[in-house]
This record gives C-alpha cells, sequence and structure tokens, in this order.
C-alpha cells in the first residue's frame, strides 16, 4: 500500500502485520461485493456481515501513510525531490496493472480503453475531474491518486509553515475533510470519485483526514506518550491492545452495525491500536514484532493495485467453466480466490515492484 521508510522496517514490523492483515480484508471486500460477484455476496456476506464495512482499510492506510510520512519528514528536502521519489514509487505498479488490464482485454474480452486511462497514466484520475473508467476493476487505484498528490500537498505546508500555525491547520483540515464525507456518506466512510458540492472529491476528503490524524499520531510518538511506563502500565497496554483488537475484528468481520452510528468510532480505534503498536510496549506488539511480516507488509500495495485482475479472470473464466463448484463450494470458491489475489500479488511484489523500486533508486541516486 502507502510508501513506507524502508530504514524502518526493522523497527516496525508489526505495523507490516497491519497492512498486509487490511490489504486482504480490502480484497475479501471487493470480492464478495454485489457488483464483482453477486453469487459470493448471496452467501458470503451472511456468514461475514462486517465485510460491508472493510472499505474503511483504506483510511487505515491513509493514517498509516500519513505517520510514516511526517515521520520521515525531511525539511531541506525538495518538494519537486519529494514529488518526483513518491511518484516513482507508486506510478510504476499503476502502469502495470494498465498493461495486465490490456492483456486481459485482449485474452478475455475485459473492458479496457486506452483514453480511459490517460488521467490514470499521471495519477490524476481520482481528483474529481470525473469518474474513473479504463477497464477492468480500476477503480481501486483511486486510493493511489489520493495518496499521491495528498501527500505532496501535506509536504508542502509542513515546509512552509511554523509548526504552532501547522498545527492548527492540519486540526481544521482533518475534522472539516471528516466532517464533509462522513455525513455525504451516512456516516461511513466509502466513496472516492464523487464530489461534494461539485468540487470537493470524496476520496481526497478522506486522505486528507486520514493522512492529517497519522500527523497528530507522529507527534504523540515523537513526545513519548505513554513509552515510559511501569509494569502496570505496561499490563494496562496489553489490555487495551487486546480490546481494539478485538473491536476491530467484530466490527470488519462479524458485525455490519456502526459501533455509535458513525464508521469514525471504528477510526479512533484503530488509531488507539496503531499508536499501541508504535510503541511496542504490550503483548500483541511483541508477538507481531517478527521478520515474517516486514516479507508479508512489503507485498501489501502489490495485492490492493493487482487484486482486480483476479476477480476478472474469475468471474469471466472460473465462475463461468466451474459454475456448479462454485456454487456447492462457495466459501472454498472465496477463499481461492483471495488466496490467488494473496499468490498474485506477492509474485508481482518480488518481480515486478521490487525490481523496479531498485532501479528508480539508482536513478535517484545518479541524479
Amino acid at each position: 500500500m502507502p510508501e513506507k521508510k524502508h530504514l524502518n522496517n526493522s523497527k516496525f514490523k508489526n505495523i507490516e502485520f497491519l497492512r498486509f492483515a487490511f490489504s486482504i480484508l480490502i480484497v475479501m471486500f471487493h470480492f464478495r461485493g454485489p457488483k464483482a460477484t453477486p453469487l459470493f455476496y448471496n452467501e458470503i456476506t451472511p456468514m461475514l456481515k462486517g465485510l460491508s464495512l472493510c472499505d474503511i482499510c483504506v483510511d487505515f492506510f491513509f493514517i498509516i501513510s500519513g505517520f510514516f510520512l511526517f515521520y520521515s519528514f525531511k525539511k531541506h528536502q525538495d518538494i519537486i525531490d519529494f514529488a518526483l521519489k513518491r511518484f516513482l514509487r507508486l506510478a510504476p505498479l499503476v502502469w502495470f496493472f494498465i498493461i495486465c488490464s490490456f492483456i486481459l482485454h485482449l485474452i478475455i474480452n475485459s473492458p479496457f480503453t486506452f483514453e480511459g486511462n490517460i488521467l490514470r497514466i499521471f495519477l490524476l484520475h481520482n481528483l474529481g475531474f470525473g469518474p474513473i473508467t479504463g477497464g477492468v476493476g480500476g477503480h481501486t487505484t483511486w486510493f493511489i491518486s489520493v495518496i499521491f498528490w495528498v501527500s505532496l500537498f501535506y509536504f508542502y505546508i509542513t515546509k512552509i509553515f511554523k509548526s504552532e500555525h501547522l498545527n492548527l491547520i492540519i486540526w481544521l483540515l482533518t475534522v472539516s475533510a471528516y466532517g464533509f464525507i462522513l455525513n455525504y456518506t451516512n456516516f461511513k466512510t466509502g466513496g472516492n470519485s464523487t464530489n461534494i458540492a461539485f468540487f470537493i472529491n470524496s476520496g481526497v476528503l478522506r486522505g486528507i483526514g486520514g493522512i492529517g490524524l497519522g500527523y497528530y499520531i507522529n507527534m504523540l510518538y515523537e513526545k513519548k506518550f505513554l513509552q515510559n511506563l511501569s509494569k502496570k502500565g505496561i499490563v494496562f497496554l496489553t489490555i487495551l491492545e487486546l480490546y481494539c483488537s478485538y473491536f476491530l475484528v467484530k466490527h470488519l468481520l462479524f458485525s455490519n452495525k456502526l459501533p455509535g452510528k458513525t464508521a469514525f468510532t471504528i477510526i479512533i480505534i484503530f488509531c488507539v491500536l496503531f499508536y499501541l503498536m508504535l510503541i511496542q510496549k504490550g503483548l500483541i506488539t511483541k508477538i507481531l514484532n517478527k521478520d515474517i511480516f516486514v516479507t508479508l507488509g512489503a507485498s501489501s500495495y502489490a495485492i490492493y493495485v493487482t487484486h482486480p485482475l483476479i476477480m476478472a479472470i474469475f468471474n469471466n473464466v472460473i465462475l463461468i467453466k466451474y459454475n456448479l463448484f462454485c456454487e456447492k463450494y462457495t466459501l472454498i470458491a472465496f477463499i481461492i480466490e483471495v488466496l490467488c489475489a494473496i499468490l498474485f500479488g506477492v509474485i508481482t511484489h518480488y518481480f515486478v515492484e521490487k525490481p523496479i523500486n531498485k532501479y528508480t533508486q539508482k536513478l535517484n541516486y545518479s541524479n
């Protein structure tokens, strides 16, 4: 998903677990959607009611990205240099997705248009200029467009404003963004490409709000809030970690009721868990602080970007060819599709994303 500060993977291994886990929940959310696979929607949704709320996991990624943006912020870095590095980190996998979409169009006649991908090439396709078009499942790349441009915006205002002014500015941006989007979506956070009041894009609002929360989480982290506790305090943090984990599992898998009638409650509970995992004091943090999660988390961005390709293959080929099996063993078919998306994402990361990142980093160093 969002750009990571690779030097700190060894320090935040548990956060890599969060990236991986939430990328899978987003895949599951899309695969069971009524517009994606009606069969899964009818069979899987009653079993895992909370999946209907898992669009909120994208907001979690904005928050994580916001933390790392400000955690790794360098005041002396030029904004053009920052934009170029960010673009070369995010865009190549989107280009790979477009190429794969075109290949699928030739093989299975899935939707694809060249002109519909022009804005996507430059990550301009979710800033309110029009509906997302261009081919199979491309709507999921809205997140990439927003994360790039909103990160650029926050980087710029952080450079030009003093900290005492910046705190107030980001507070107003965060509260206003969430206020607009929550009221517009009946207190959920869904929606990405539509405009509110003609010009305020719903996806951009989610990005502004999420990255803004990441700013304040980083502020707490830098002030070492709760980082010097007694043994009794650590026990309390472990209990709080367990509760927050239970709360998120319940509402993202098994319950489709909004706690307090607003999705913002879920966002706040995630922020609490995220911060607890950053300071690494509780039991859950220690359990998840493993090298394997760094490996898995590295593939989360590729899993997110490429999973619509697997959905297209499944709906246009597998469901048709093995219709009886899918109807009889719906849960198994659903699990197989999710596992295929994860596997394809991991392969894409190691054979496409990783080599491209190494190449673009060499370009940056040479410049």
